[in-house]
C-alpha cells in the first residue's frame, strides 16, 4: 500500500466542525478523524452501489 500526504486548508468554521467531530468521536488527532470519515463514507457508497446492483423481485415472480 502506498501512502499519500493530503494537505487541507480550513477556515475557522471548518476547523470548528473538525474539532467538534474529533471530540464527539473521542479521537486524538485530526488525521484519525479524516481517516474515520473517509472510511465510513466509502463504506456507505459501496453498500449503496451493491444495493443498486441487486435485481428486485417483482410480485409476479414470488411463489407461495
Amino acid at each position: 500500500m502506498s501512502r499519500k500526504v493530503v494537505h487541507v486548508e480550513l477556515d475557522s468554521s471548518g476547523m470548528d466542525d473538525l474539532e467538534l467531530i474529533r471530540r464527539d468521536l473521542g479521537l486524538k488527532n485530526y488525521s484519525e478523524v479524516l481517516r474515520h470519515l473517509i472510511r465510513n463514507r466509502a463504506k456507505e457508497i459501496r453498500e449503496r452501489r451493491q444495493l443498486q446492483n441487486v435485481t428486485p423481485v417483482t410480485a409476479g415472480e414470488v411463489k407461495g
